[in-house]
């Protein structure tokens, strides 16, 4: 049975602590005569006074606050074993609590163990104390008492990695310390683990003083013999390097994915699309070729008419395919300069002159003269050219095509509008995605579906927008967004 001293030592100490959340110093604020006795001091001492002049000014056993010190980081309250004199059979309990306002500690020694049983404990205290300060992992304990949770005390490497210093998180309640959005989801957590001998493990995301981070953590409940006090111990492991890994992985993924399609879109358009109209031109020339006495005049027109028509087909799908190509392998060179919108527009209709005759087409343009944008003049002549081909393609014949542009702060916004056939709900869901089939336009052309989606690329790349409004029936508008061009 554990001896009961003859005399009970009892101090009252106020703790400093330093920027780095590390107790720098601490006063002795109340000491009763006995417990001189216990710091081996032989006259009375003028309190308060700072630990570093005592230890300076009087021949005291210093290994009394360096293991008071030792235990206060751990813990808030709790018991340690101290002897005064070496090779004494009688070894102190000493027994701490922090009260109050969060600074002062009370101290008290209230029994004694001998010399075996202080080895023994001593012991198991080095184990407790390399686990819970060395530990890579976030470590922190909370009290379940009278229906609240509060927190007891963390180890360093919590106190690093959420910011939350000791004198933050003691004797707080989750929702004190986080607010009561959060602290509510952490409470639902530590309910979790009351209802259950196991340890319950989950993945948490908190935005804490010290930062956002993913968290794996680990909470089990202990009951203190004796006291029956409850306590839940959390561990909680840094994960967040882990999770942007896998974000990173599921990216990768994606984009080979993305590649897998592209590759699939790429063998598609040049197995189909472009051998259709390829084909249809050798078979036009070889029936010219072979039948040209027995043909007319009238009949020869016609034919080479759908030869120019597939050959023009074939020359579209190329070039879009070239410039996709490039873009997708090396990156399109995107080189602003200022551009006269009116020119490269009136370039492009040149090109779709016979297209429009044979359709009828009434182009309208309107506020096109003063307009200079700054950006890429390629890519400015690949969109228009792509967007007026289709306006071109699904318009009826006698139909009308409205192009304009206006200034909008210090950008321009292009409008190509035509009043063809429109587009149904799927074909817009899809439409700069390669996933989108192409349609066949009013008098029966062809396309591969891949000029959207590079004209929605060039137009990311020279920092612009574009958006578009269709109804079937009714049409479709596209609008272009690039920047103005401003004279220094």
């Amino acid at each position: 049975m554990t001896p009961t001293p003859e005399k009970k030592y009892t101090f009252k100490i106020k703790i400093i602590r330093d920027e780095f959340d590390t107790i720098s110093d601490f006063y002795i604020t109340e000491m009763d005569d006995e417990a001189l006795e216990l710091l081996n001091i032989n006259e009375k001492i003028q309190l308060p006074m700072s630990y570093k002049l005592l230890e300076s000014k009087y021949n005291f056993n210093s290994t009394f606050f360096q293991m008071f010190v030792s235990n206060l980081d751990a813990s808030p309250f709790g018991n340690f074993y101290f002897y005064n004199r070496p090779y004494e059979e009688v070894i102190y309990k000493i027994h701490y609590e922090l009260k109050g306002d969060q600074q002062h500690v009370y101290v008290s020694a209230d029994d004694k163990v001998t010399l075996r049983e202080f080895e023994e404990i001593n012991e198991l205290r080095y184990f407790y104390e390399n686990v819970f300060f060395n530990s890579s992992d976030a470590i922190f304990l909370i009290e379940y008492k009278n229906g609240e949770f509060r927190y007891i005390t963390t180890n360093k490497i919590h106190r690093i990695k959420t910011g939350i210093s000791f004198e933050m998180i003691h004797n707080k309640t989750p929702r004190e310390l986080v607010g009561d959005e959060l602290g509510t989801i952490l409470e639902n957590n530590y309910k979790q683990a009351l209802t259950t001998d196991e340890t319950i493990t989950y993945e948490e995301y908190l935005e804490l003083p010290g930062g956002p981070r993913y968290w794996q953590t680990h909470l089990k409940k202990l009951v203190i013999p004796k006291s029956n006090r409850i306590i839940i111990l959390g561990t909680a492991r840094d994960i967040t390097e882990l999770k942007h890994k896998q974000k990173k992985n599921l990216e990768l993924i994606k984009q080979l994915k993305e590649a897998n399609q592209i590759k699939d879109k790429f063998f598609t358009i040049i197995a189909h699309d472009l051998k259709n109209p390829l084909y249809n031109s050798q078979a036009i020339s070889d029936l010219l070729y072979h039948n040209y006495d027995m043909v007319s005049t009238e009949e020869i027109k016609g034919y080479l008419k759908l030869l120019n028509l597939s050959l023009k087909n074939a020359s579209e799908l190329l070039n879009n395919l070239l410039t996709w190509a490039s873009n997708q392998l090396n990156g399109l060179k995107i080189q602003p300069t200022p551009v006269i919108l009116s020119k490269v527009l009136e370039k492009v209709l040149e090109g779709f002159d016979i297209n429009i005759r044979e359709k009828n087409l009434i182009i309208h343009t309107e506020n096109l003269k003063e307009i200079i944008l700054y950006c890429d003049e390629n890519s400015l002549y690949f969109i228009l050219r792509n967007l007026l081909s289709n306006a071109i393609k699904f318009s009826h014949k006698d139909g009308k095509i409205h192009i304009s542009a206006r200034f909008a702060d210090d950008m321009v916004q292009i409008t190509i509008r035509d009043e063809g056939i429109g587009m149904n709900e799927n074909v817009k869901k899809n439409l700069f995605s390669l996933a989108t089939t192409s349609s066949k336009g009013t008098s029966g052309e062809k396309g591969s579906g891949l000029g959207l989606v590079l004209v929605k690329e060039l137009v990311d790349k020279n920092q612009g927008q574009i958006a578009f409004e269709s109804q079937e029936g009714k049409g479709t508008t596209f609008y272009i967004t690039l920047k103005a061009y401003k004279k220094e």
